[in-house]
């Protein structure tokens, strides 16, 4: 049973940087919070 949660934290200079986004301001971090639901292995090609 797989039960992987992180939270991201992605600053400005690798976000959206001095422009910003939509509702994202310029020069601001914002979060992802990310869960792993499945791991699916590779097929042989």
């Amino acid at each position: 049973v797989l039960d992987m949660q992180r939270r991201v934290i992605v600053p400005p200079d690798l976000g959206y940087g001095k422009k910003g986004q939509g509702e994202i301001p310029a020069d601001a971090s914002f979060e992802l919070d990310i869960e792993l639901l499945e791991v699916i292995p590779p097929t042989d090609s």
